[in-house]
């Protein structure tokens, strides 16, 4: 992550630099993050004159730079709220959504930190691809319903699914599921009525079987009898 490559350079500057200067070398790492972090947009396609676009470049990159900062603190307001909600289960104690309320934290900014930290304690190796997941993203994957599937398209394949199509396929499975079901219960059904036509089928001959018997006892006993 940006952070670790941050932390290891100023580790090698830092070791030559005096304490009183460390504000400027710090300043200094973060002017080399930015000049350095590559681009993702085509500039080339822009017919706009040299000055906007490397203007825009350096607006990119700059939001490049706060975006990967962004993501090393949602790491570790995830790993921190994960430990408080720890406390509050181990005090049995019900007050977890009070106390981050009072923190100004929601219901769905609190899961999707909490879930994602979860997230990278569960698949460390592919931490490049659950670290890019937006708030929303997080939320739908791990939503109890979403198919595995998805899951491991997203965080062992790296996919990029937005939100909205991860529901979209969900909602499918969640159809075909009960599309299945509904089938099964017709099936089980037919086999139902099948066996209950077999069974009046057998009531029948036996019925018939038993006509037959009396009937020819008489006829035996008359048989006997000559």
């Amino acid at each position: 992550m940006a952070k670790d490559r941050v932390n290891k350079f100023a580790n090698m500057v830092m070791r030559e630099a005096p304490i009183e200067n460390s504000k400027e070398v710090m300043k200094e790492l973060v002017h080399h993050e930015i000049k350095n972090s590559e681009l993702r947009f085509d500039y080339s396609k822009l017919k706009i004159n040299d000055e906007y676009r490397e203007e825009l470049i350096g607006i990119e990159r700059e939001l490049k730079h706060h975006q990967d900062r962004f993501r090393d603190l949602s790491i570790d307001m995830g790993r921190a709220l994960s430990n408080a909600r720890e406390i509050f289960i181990k005090s049995h104690s019900e007050s977890f959504i009070e106390w981050y309320e009072s923190l100004g934290f929601n219901k769905s900014q609190v899961s999707a930190l909490v879930n994602k930290y979860k997230l990278l304690v569960d698949y460390p190796e592919k931490e490049k691809n659950i670290v890019i997941l937006t708030d929303k993203q997080v939320l739908e994957i791990t939503n109890k319903k979403t198919p595995e599937y998805i899951k491991e398209r997203i965080i062992l394949q790296g996919e990029n699914i937005s939100a909205a199509e991860i529901r979209r396929e969900r909602q499918k499975n969640i159809s075909t599921r009960v599309e299945i079901f509904q089938e099964n219960i017709q099936e089980a059904e037919i086999v139902v009525d099948y066996e209950i036509s077999l069974k009046k089928e057998f009531e029948e001959i036996m019925e018939v079987l038993s006509q037959v018997e009396k009937n020819i006892e008489p006829n035996k006993s008359n048989l006997e009898t000559l």
